[in-house]
């Protein structure tokens, strides 16, 4: 009988009739796990544990035979997923589960050996940004202004590629974040890191177009009742970029805005907002920018992550290589 081990909270003869149940309570009780990510392990051994079963022939089970996994069932669970035409993130995730699972019952005495070690992630393949050419750009960019929906989302569209913030960074921006009259803005991005960067002229003119209608529209909105004040709390009054109440807009709100206005302008795969960034970060090293300044811009920990739009910019120049030289 595997006793209990200090600290795990695992009862062995429970561990061994139902092993996933332990796993799961151990996540949620010791790591604390939501029951979101628990869930996503759960589904994630269940799925390992359904192939197993059928590569030995045996009925479907609500659990794992935890003792008798090979690695060699690990090795063709992966080939299997790589058949199936997932990711190699995704696989990569599938196995990092199965370490987490087989360690937890190592470390409760439920298993002897750990069928996953010695595996190997599969090697993740970067996917090259993708980006919008400069007259995908000007296109994007070319619609009138009229009232204060077009005025906020031109300034949305100037800011995000003139400057190259996140989504996420662009509405945490409060009015005293912004200089106009520098043309800089301060940033607050990820693991709350602050960094001021700059935006160009048409970003400043579609800036100060859009402040103007703000301000109308939010003496509008003040002007309705002490009800509408009262919703309006101090952090959201702070806000650069509002909704028609007057409340800070959501990052779901911007994908949406950004997302129909790149849709409706370029005949273009991706209609991720991020594809701004991708496409300030692009052209700024096709014109010689430093690597370095456009990873200070970006709000990059590691220049590696910036290194990737220098790959973009290679390929650009084989592609013109190859249609240019007449020895290509």
């Amino acid at each position: 009988m595997v006793g209990r081990k200090r600290g795990s909270r695992y009862d062995g003869r429970d561990g061994m009739r139902r092993p996933l149940s332990s796993f799961v309570r151990y996540l949620i009780h010791q790591r604390a796990y939501s029951a979101h990510t628990a869930d996503s392990y759960r589904r994630d051994l269940l799925q390992f544990a359904g192939f197993t079963r059928r590569m030995r022939g045996q009925e479907p089970d609500a659990d794992i035979d935890a003792e008798g996994v090979r690695p060699e069932e690990v090795r063709g669970f992966m080939a299997q997923l790589g058949q199936w035409g997932l990711s190699d993130a995704s696989v990569a995730r599938k196995l990092a589960s199965l370490r987490s699972f087989f360690r937890f019952l190592l470390r409760s005495g439920a298993v002897r050996e750990n069928p996953t070690a010695g595996i190997k992630y599969p090697r993740k393949r970067r996917k090259l940004p993708a980006f919008l050419s400069v007259s995908e750009l000007e296109s994007l960019l070319r619609f009138e202004v009229t009232d204060f929906i077009s005025a906020r989302d031109l300034a949305i569209l100037e800011l995000l590629y003139g400057s190259g913030i996140r989504v996420g960074e662009l509405v945490g921006m409060n009015l005293s974040d912004l200089k106009p009259s520098e043309g800089l803005l301060r940033v607050r991005g990820k693991g709350k890191k602050e960094r001021v960067v700059p935006f160009g002229q048409c970003a400043g003119r579609a800036l100060a177009v859009y402040m103007r209608f703000r301000e109308d529209r939010l003496a509008k909105t003040l002007s309705g009742g002490s009800a509408v004040r009262r919703r309006l709390r101090p952090r959201e009054a702070e806000a650069v970029f509002v909704n028609g109440a007057g409340g800070r807009l959501t990052v779901r709100t911007v994908q949406r805005v950004v997302a129909g206005r790149l849709a409706a302008a370029a005949r273009f795969n991706s209609v991720s907002p991020h594809v701004l960034r991708h496409s300030f970060a692009t052209h700024l090293l096709d014109a010689g920018a430093d690597l370095r300044a456009v990873q200070e811009l970006l709000g990059h920990a590691s220049v590696v992550t910036t290194q990737v739009y220098t790959h973009v910019s290679l390929r650009r120049l084989k592609e013109a290589y190859a249609r240019a030289h007449p020895r290509a």
